[in-house]
């Protein structure tokens, strides 16, 4: 159908034959749009040609306003700044979670939470379960209670840098060993503050330990990423077979 025959349909059937496509006819373009009903009141509505800069004759829906054809616009699809604005929230949620995590490990490295410190509430705690230990034993117990905690604090600490730097819901490699370097870097800032600290000292195997810490977690999200994956596609593979 040419561009001159759509011209001499009703309205509403040249907007079904115009709408949703572009095409070229004899070097005509013809593009259609869906009016509002805000501009169908009091409006007379056709498809009308138009001349471009190139010559050819451009048929497309207008709106008269005396002798004018006034050419409607593209439509775009509206944005959601609600959504964007709660991505923003939560973001903004998510750093201050790990501001105050990396605060707490700072904390922690003061005079208060020393080794001696912790032996002595961990001697405590046993006697409150009427438990005697030597104390050889119970500096063995406080050490790797100790270390424990250094690698569950950094573990947690590289998830959640993972998480605000946009990686939580997909593996990606490059940021994950970023995360690492970045808790490792932070482990060495709490040791040389440790040096300052009366009854602390700095050591470089926590260090490690809470570098290991970091990389454990990086594992993990590797292993769930997998997981998921694995998961959508049996999901894919059983509804092609259905």
């Amino acid at each position: 159908m040419t561009a001159a025959g759509i011209g001499l349909f009703p309205f509403r059937t040249r907007q079904l034959l115009i709408s949703g496509f572009r095409a070229t006819d004899s070097g005509c373009q013809i593009r259609g749009y869906a009016p509002a009903a805000s501009d169908l009141a009091g409006s007379s509505y056709y498809a009308a040609p138009y001349y471009n800069q190139g010559g050819g004759t451009e048929w497309t829906e207008g709106k008269q306003k005396g002798n004018r054809i006034q050419s409607k616009p593209d439509i775009q699809a509206p944005v959601d700044n609600d959504n964007n604005y709660y991505k923003v929230i939560r973001g903004v949620v998510w750093w201050l979670i790990t501001l105050a995590w990396a605060t707490q490990i700072f904390y922690l490295s003061t005079a208060p939470f020393s080794s001696s410190r912790s032996e002595s509430l961990l001697a405590e705690m046993l006697a409150g379960f009427h438990l005697n230990v030597s104390a050889y034993t119970l500096g063995i117990v406080n050490s790797l209670l100790r270390k424990f905690a250094h690698l569950i604090q950094y573990s947690i600490f590289c998830l959640l840098l993972y998480r605000c730097l946009g990686g939580w819901n997909r593996w990606r490699p490059h940021l994950a060993r970023w995360c690492v370097l970045a808790a490792a870097i932070y482990s060495l800032t709490d040791e040389f503050h440790q040096m300052l600290v009366p009854g602390r000292g700095p050591s470089l195997i926590d260090c490690g330990i809470d570098t290991i810490g970091a990389a454990l977690a990086m594992l993990l999200v590797y292993q769930r990423a997998r997981f998921l994956q694995r998961d959508f596609s049996d999901a894919g593979l059983n509804a092609q077979a259905r």
